[in-house]
């Protein structure tokens, strides 16, 4: 798998936050950062949760929305977790760590590029720390790009 040169990878939880409070500037801030193909359905489900669940987007604005989240994610270097050695890996974070698979797939792959990872999950902040992976919330993200 081709690994792209990049400082950022940022998670869903990132990714969210960004498009929800700087959606004009989205594009511009996720071009050519990373994350895994994951985020695609992860930042769908946000959707369906605010539309089908919560009732705070309709139905409409939640499909708008997830068209314009793909031309967007189309601009970040997506990673494919895929190779028995990434399959291995995330298996042994996630066991190590406690945390979901989902999670530990972002850890690896920040870990794998060398990476700082963004994002506003505690617990997969402080399972960074703990292995030795720099991760910052959103709002530190912005300033370093300022």
């Amino acid at each position: 798998m081709k690994r792209p040169h990049t400082a950022y990878f940022l998670d869903a939880s990132a990714i969210a936050l960004i498009l929800r409070e700087r959606r004009r500037e989205a594009p511009r801030l996720l071009r050519g950062k990373a994350t895994v193909s994951l985020a695609y359905y992860e930042l769908c489900n946000v959707l369906w949760k605010e539309a089908f669940l919560l009732k705070i987007i309709s139905s409409q604005v939640a499909l708008k929305t997830a068209e314009r989240l793909a031309y967007i994610l189309k601009e970040m270097c997506i990673q494919h977790l895929s190779s028995p050695k990434d399959l291995r890996e995330v298996l042994s974070l996630a066991l190590r760590t406690g945390l979901t698979t989902y999670d530990a797939s972002y850890l690896y792959m920040a870990r794998e590029l060398g990476a700082v990872l963004v994002t506003e999950d505690n617990d997969l902040a402080k399972a960074a720390h703990k292995c030795g992976i720099k991760a910052i919330s959103v709002s530190h993200y912005l300033d370093k790009l300022k």
